[in-house]
């Protein structure tokens, strides 16, 4: 665990650089995290990456494990009642309806591939296959019902409730800034 912290650190240190300059990564994956000899984590392939351009975004780009719903063209908010994994907490959901030429945000979705990172660093599994209402533990996600999956897979020993209450925040992308959803995400603040 506190190995996948100080990974987790470095990861978000530098997305928020990114950010704080401009520049969207667009495909943040493991493939895509390399340790330098001293610890240290840095992000490579910037293929996909962009220049901010209003925070809009275009195009299905990235690994489908560690894409975000509106980066995918999934609508959370599809979701049908009987669908929920329980009526609590209120469903809210993560992205409109989408078609693949719509836009997004660019910076919240780096951010949501970062807590799914997170994720396979501790437990070694994905969340998802795709972030759509096809993957019924997508279903789990959107409602806020992280927890919950972890505890049905068994994962709670690996997964305390601070990591869970973290991954679940970084899978809200629709924060209104990225300065907003890296200062959510600082590794640096209790407890995680």
């Amino acid at each position: 665990m506190q190995t996948a912290r100080h990974f987790f650190a470095g990861l978000i240190s530098g997305v928020s650089f990114l950010h704080q300059h401009g520049i969207i990564h667009r495909d943040i994956s493991l493939e895509n995290i390399l340790l330098h000899a001293d610890g240290d984590v840095r992000i490579c392939d910037f293929g996909l990456s962009s220049i901010w351009d209003n925070h809009s975004q275009h195009g299905r780009v990235g690994k489908k494990l560690y894409m975000a719903p509106e980066v995918y063209g999934s609508s959370a908010s599809s979701i049908s009642a009987s669908a929920k994994p329980n009526s609590t907490p209120p469903f809210s959901p993560l992205a409109s309806p989408l078609s693949s030429s719509s836009s997004y945000d660019g910076y919240a979705a780096d951010i949501w591939s970062c807590g799914i990172v997170l994720f396979i660093m501790v437990t070694g599994v994905t969340i998802l296959e795709e972030p759509s209402v096809h993957d019924p533990r997508f279903t789990f996600v959107a409602n806020g019902c992280l927890h919950d999956l972890v505890r049905v897979w068994g994962l709670s020993s690996l997964v305390d409730d601070s990591l869970c209450d973290l991954i679940q925040v970084s899978q809200c992308v629709c924060t209104p800034s990225p300065s907003a959803a890296c200062t959510r995400l600082r590794p640096g603040t209790p407890p995680y």
